[in-house]
């Protein structure tokens, strides 16, 4: 590197002199008083090769910093285009100014509007991120709630448009409509592999939602989770399952359909609630906590002819209503009561789950519908 030191006019002048030479007019020049020019290839070039910041400004180098940005003197040029006056301009979201990849940042929409963005009318904003415009407050048109899917509208009430939560990049669950927006709203999806267990998984990584190999069907042994978020019992040891399931307990079961063997939610911890039992022939306390009740009415045509007519566990016929045959049958659990998906409209209450969910061993039935037989979904 070559390095002129330009030093005072005294000075230059006495060095001229005491040397014989006449002295040189551009050291003469008080502008460059106590100045450093530096030329050559070697200057530091680590600041313009930072791709949020160049030179591109036409008063770029001249010691004052004029691109607009935090401490600048004034705005003659753009974000990041004086920046070995300024320094690099890395984007900070969150400033109120659009920076280097930013979208937009608070109120500074880069010029863009509603209508840019091709809606009719509306106020735009910007996201959080500063990566995305949040296109909520504008209006194509559209009127949400009017029973028709228009302009940008993802659904209308139950019309989805051929929507699902798997379409919305969710491993299933229930999508709904936003009745404001009428856009998805993916609360009732789920993602299986989040960690999170959530309706209708039996679990989700390490979170078994309080489920242990006893309260699923084994003496011991620890409890483990699949990848597609149903419980893993090859650790499990000392399976109980059913001897029968003909409505008796028999040996090692904890219950069979509704013979509990005198255990209610109470008796086992849980204060109030409904207290089932699985297919297993275990107890299922997911109703436990919630005050669900029984049902018990003599709507059925059949009622009181000795034979148990309503399709609910131990019937001999599935002529009737679940509960509408009290006499012949006994109350029933009303399985409305427990939450999440659970009826018997099912025509297999054989104690053999046939609704298609996890540990199902048939799907001859809508998942929720042999609740009795297979739980709550």
């Amino acid at each position: 590197m070559w390095r002129l030191w330009l030093v005072s006019v005294g000075m230059a002048t006495l060095v001229a002199c005491g040397s014989g030479l006449a002295p040189d007019p551009d050291l003469l020049d008080g502008d460059l008083v106590g100045t450093e020019v530096e030329t050559g290839t070697d200057a530091d070039t680590s600041v313009q090769n930072d791709p949020a910041c160049n030179d591109t400004c036409s008063t770029s180098s001249d010691g004052v910093c004029q691109d607009g940005g935090p401490g600048a003197q004034s705005d003659v040029c753009s974000l990041g285009t004086d920046c070995t006056d300024c320094g690099s301009r890395a984007p900070e979201c969150g400033n109120g100014l659009v920076e280097s990849s930013e979208v937009c940042d608070g109120l500074d929409l880069a010029g863009q509007t509603c209508q840019t963005q091709g809606f009719d009318s509306g106020v735009l904003a910007c996201a959080s991120d500063c990566g995305a415009f949040d296109v909520i407050g504008c209006s194509d048109g559209s009127t949400c709630g009017d029973g028709s899917i228009e302009g940008r509208e993802e659904c209308e009430g139950s019309a989805l448009a051929g929507g699902t939560c798997s379409g919305e990049g969710f491993t299933g669950g229930l999508l709904g409509c936003n009745p404001t927006t009428c856009m998805y709203d993916t609360s009732g999806c789920y993602d299986c592999g989040n960690g999170s267990q959530e309706f209708p998984e039996d679990c989700d990584g390490g979170d078994l939602n309080g489920a242990t190999c006893a309260s699923v069907g084994f003496t011991s042994g620890p409890l483990s989770c699949t990848s597609s978020c149903t419980f893993d019992t090859s650790s499990c040891a000392g399976s109980i399952g059913c001897v029968t399931q003909n409505g008796v307990r028999e040996g090692a079961e904890q219950c069979d359909e509704l013979d509990l063997a005198g255990a209610s939610c109470g008796s086992l911890g849980f204060g109030s609630g409904l207290l089932l039992c699985t297919g297993q022939c275990v107890y299922d306390t997911t109703a436990c906590g919630t005050g669900a009740s029984s049902v018990c009415n003599e709507s059925c045509s059949f009622d009181d002819d000795g034979d148990c007519d309503d399709g609910g566990p131990g019937a001999d016929y599935n002529l009737c209503d679940y509960g509408s045959d009290c006499i012949d049958c006994g109350a029933r659990p009303d399985l409305s009561d427990v939450g999440g998906i659970c009826d018997n409209t099912c025509s297999y209450n054989d104690g053999v789950c046939n609704d298609g969910g996890s540990s199902s061993l048939g799907s001859t039935c809508a998942l929720g519908t042999d609740c009795l037989d297979c739980g709550i979904r």
